[in-house]
């Protein structure tokens, strides 16, 4: 298994290695200058996102903790769900926020920039899926609520198809609007292909 580990982590050592020389030997390949604006475009969207993810937190959680006092039934455990799912994702916020600002400081190579870049759509994408895991999750509590009457469980269903829905929209923007600005990074790790022939094995470099 660990033989196996170093042979992953060599071919992927191998990859950035040969991306970076095309970079330094392919006139038509991508510059430093283009390399730091897509790292910077890069934490400008994440910047606008945390943003935008903290103000739809601050503001559910404004309603809910204004309307959870006098809240009955259904409403009482929809505002009580809301308000703390909110409070979560507002310290998720915060935080992807302080470390965008650190990583808008950092001078990063093509490799790490790469990587970077890679990471935030897996993470993402992978955002995406527990949402609608939320989505399911609340649907459920809201069914079995009903059918329990079990007004706080069917409050709390409703909470959590309210906070997975925008949060499979704005998760979905997010991924396609990274997508988008790291398209270019992706065009010079698909020129890289393994492959084999009757002598061996060895690299392709569609130049």
């Amino acid at each position: 298994m660990n033989r196996t580990n170093r042979n992953i982590e060599g071919f992927i050592r191998m990859r950035l290695t040969i991306i970076i020389l095309m970079l330094l030997f392919n006139g038509n390949t991508l510059k430093a200058q283009s390399i730091d604006e897509i790292k910077a475009k890069r934490v400008s969207i994440n910047k606008t996102g945390m943003l935008t993810l903290g103000s739809w937190s601050i503001a559910n959680m404004v309603v809910s903790g204004i309307a959870y006092p006098d809240s009955k039934f259904v409403n009482r455990g929809f505002h009580e769900m809301n308000f703390m799912f909110s409070a979560i994702n507002l310290g998720i916020a915060g935080f992807a926020l302080y470390s965008s600002q650190k990583e808008g400081k950092q001078q990063l190579s093509f490799s790490q920039n790469f990587l970077a870049q890679q990471k935030m759509e897996i993470i993402l994408a992978f955002n995406a899926g527990l949402d609608l895991a939320y989505i399911t999750t609340g649907l459920h509590f809201r069914e079995r609520g009903a059918f329990k009457e079990n007004s706080k469980l069917e409050g709390y269903g409703q909470a959590l198809i309210l906070q997975g829905s925008f949060l499979f929209l704005f998760d979905s923007v997010m991924f396609f609007t990274h997508r988008k600005n790291g398209l270019k990074l992706n065009q010079f790790a698909e020129k890289i292909t393994f492959g084999f022939n009757g002598s061996g094995a060895g690299f392709n470099i569609r130049i």
